[in-house]
């Protein structure tokens, strides 16, 4: 409502009336009797799923949808997960974010150190491993029972497999978000031994040291649980640089880690080519315990009802098509290794040329060897470093402030909102080398610059339309708006180091953008003096000579003396 809708600029009186009407019954019979100030999200998506029962028609769910998304941008509901709202204009809508193994063992090194000092640290440690190993839900994993657990009665020896048995199934304060939910899952061929011998010391101490029965809660104290939540969510944002992460990603991340130790030769073949499976999940023998346990077989369609039990879907295809989003990927790794040409059709396409004697992990175009050194400098790839590389995990000044030390320049400001009409936030900082942050609050001003600018008429565009920001000197002839545009941007650097400027005064004067006229590309028609006279006053600055200013005056009622008078003092 507050946006205009999802897919429309403004909503007129006629379709807001109609949003209200159809959402207002269905959500007032659900939640009459609920105090919204105390349920948490996880029973808001259940209760939001109740509500859509209520709907006479399938097209007006989609409100539903639309007022799920508004509780999360709104922060009512912040911790709310989309996923979870089973809608059908969702399902398109899925998050493909993904935590790695290597981040979820640098999370869990961290936590473990302070497991005996702290019940915060000591759930965020097994909640962790519940929805990274074992693809939980966030509610599923903080209202286990401690029946819902069996152990082998015989403890391991050192470097041995446990046996240990997860029964999810609903119980008396939390019920499945669907039937099919309710599964078996062998936690000794998901989680890593070194993880599990923590579980069964946990589950030890809390079971026979204090007796508790079997339909206590495995995670007694609520306050605890969800300070456990936020902190592993401040952890997976501090060291993935991703502030978009939620818990409900290490479900998606289970999923995609899961299906690649269904298919070994994947794993086997992707280490090859990247450092994403290096760890103890992707370690050969756990793979063939795992495999083992589950008694499958290397060529069979079962690998996909297996997965799908283990995430609790009732068909494949919700697995498949919101879950696993690395297929591309997964099919570039098993096809790249054998995938090649004709030389015929590479003579066609490419010139004189012929493949190198193939090496694992280069692509196909890395495998053709030019004759000439032409042909190279066209169709070479340029060395770009090792961005798809995890970084070595570290937490070192997770408490403390990080302080950005590189001086950015307005042209590298320029360069990353031009790349964020293509590429994500993550993607744009790690090419661009500015700080995820930095580079989302551009994103976040570009954005309000383009819903408030101009005042009236069309607004402004998100990513502006840049000359080209190609900086290669040598075989380029720069158009004239190219030189224009760098010579502001140098010019404006310069002028903030030496403190000739300030960043009120270009705020000032770029407030002549509220008198564009989008009719006429933008031509700034402005009213008033005083935003005139900053934005001259800006120009002086940036020493522009009279010829790139064109001044137009619009003469109404003003009499010649007061016209005269205003040009005196312009």
């Amino acid at each position: 409502m507050k946006e205009g809708g999802v897919n429309k600029k403004r909503l007129k009186v006629d379709t807001v009336i109609d949003y209200v009407k159809s959402i207002s019954k269905p959500f007032l019979t659900v939640f009459v009797q609920t105090d919204l100030a105390l349920i948490s999200a996880s029973d808001w998506a259940i209760k939001l799923n109740d509500t859509s029962e209520y709907f006479n028609s399938a097209q007006r769910k989609k409100y539903l949808y639309y007022f799920s998304v508004f509780l999360i941008e709104s922060e009512i509901v912040k911790d709310l997960c989309i996923d979870d709202i089973e809608v059908a204009p969702v399902q398109s809508m899925v998050d493909a974010n993904l935590v790695s193994a290597s981040h979820a063992s640098a999370i869990l090194e961290h936590l473990s150190h302070s497991l005996n000092n702290s019940k915060v640290e000591l759930y965020a440690y097994l909640l962790m491993c519940f929805c990274f190993y074992s693809g939980l839900r966030r509610n599923e994993a903080a209202k286990l029972y401690f029946g819902d657990i069996q152990l082998s009665p015989v403890v391991p020896n050192r470097g041995e497999f446990d046996w240990v048995l997860l029964f999810m199934r609903p119980n008396i304060i939390r019920d499945l978000k669907t039937p099919s939910a309710k599964r078996e899952l062998p936690l000794d061929a998901l989680w890593p031994k070194e993880h599990l011998a923590k579980l069964r010391s946990f589950y030890d101490v809390q079971k026979n040291t204090e007796n508790k029965p079997s339909n206590s809660l495995l995670f007694n104290c609520s306050t605890s649980v969800n300070k456990a939540y936020e902190l592993l969510t401040r952890l997976m944002h501090y060291f993935t640089k991703d502030n978009t992460l939620r818990v409900h990603h290490l479900r998606h991340s289970f999923a995609n880690w899961t299906w690649c130790r269904l298919n070994p030769n994947l794993v086997l073949m992707g280490k090859q080519c990247s450092s994403i499976f290096e760890g103890d999940l992707f370690d050969q023998g756990f793979i063939e315990h795992f495999n083992k346990r589950l008694k499958i077989k290397e060529n069979t369609r079962s690998k996909m009802f297996f997965l799908s039990h283990f995430l609790g879907h009732k068909a494949t295809v919700s697995t498949m098509n919101s879950y696993l989003h690395l297929k591309d990927i997964q099919y570039f790794i098993v096809m790249n290794q054998t995938y090649t040409v004709s030389k015929y059709f590479l003579s066609e396409c490419v010139g004189r040329a012929h493949f190198k004697e193939s090496i694992p992990g280069e692509s196909l175009i890395e495998r053709i060897e030019l004759y000439s050194i032409k042909q190279e400098q066209d169709y070479s790839i340029p060395y770009a470093g090792k961005i798809f590389d995890l970084i070595t995990p570290s937490f070192k000044g997770f408490t403390h402030k990080v302080e950005v030390d590189k001086k950015i320049k307005l042209l590298d400001y320029a360069k990353a909102l031009k790349s964020l009409e293509l590429y994500s936030v993550n993607d744009t900082a790690l090419t661009y080398s500015l700080p995820v942050v930095q580079v989302k609050r551009l994103y976040d001003n570009a954005l309000s610059i383009s819903k408030e600018y101009p005042r009236k008429g069309k607004k402004l565009p998100l990513i502006p339309n840049f000359p080209s920001l190609d900086n290669t000197k040598d075989g380029l002839k720069r158009v004239s708006s190219q030189k224009a545009f760098y010579y502001l941007c140098q010019k404006f650097d310069t002028l903030l180091s030496q403190n000739n400027v300030a960043f009120s005064e270009a705020f000032d004067a770029l407030q002549i953008l509220k008198y564009a006229a989008a009719g006429k590309n933008f031509a700034l028609r402005c009213p008033e003096e005083q935003v005139i006279r900053n934005f001259l006053n800006l120009c002086i600055k940036f020493k522009l000579k009279s010829v790139f200013v064109k001044l137009v005056v619009a003469i109404t009622t003003l009499c010649t003396l007061r016209f005269d008078d205003f040009l005196f003092r312009v």
